[in-house]
């Protein structure tokens, strides 16, 4: 649908054509290298994973059971 007169529809046409393809997803950047002490940390890090509490699980599984309530979806 165009909102303007008949005259101007190509350019109407053109202008919706370049704000579509703005709304595209961008290219996801390579995801850099770590080195050194910032490479050691995340090793560290990944190797020893700090516990998660029970309470934080509660309140993870009542948030999902909260959106899923009011999902229109099913898995």
């Amino acid at each position: 649908m165009y909102l303007c007169q008949d005259n101007n529809r190509a350019q109407a046409h053109t202008l919706i054509k370049k704000r579509k393809k703005n709304i595209m997803a961008r290219p996801i950047k390579e995801t850099p290298t770590l080195r050194g002490k910032e490479a050691a940390a995340f090793e560290q890090k990944i190797s020893h994973p700090q516990p998660v509490t029970r309470e934080a699980v509660d309140a993870a599984r009542s948030a999902y059971n909260n959106v899923m309530s009011i999902a229109k979806f099913t898995f």
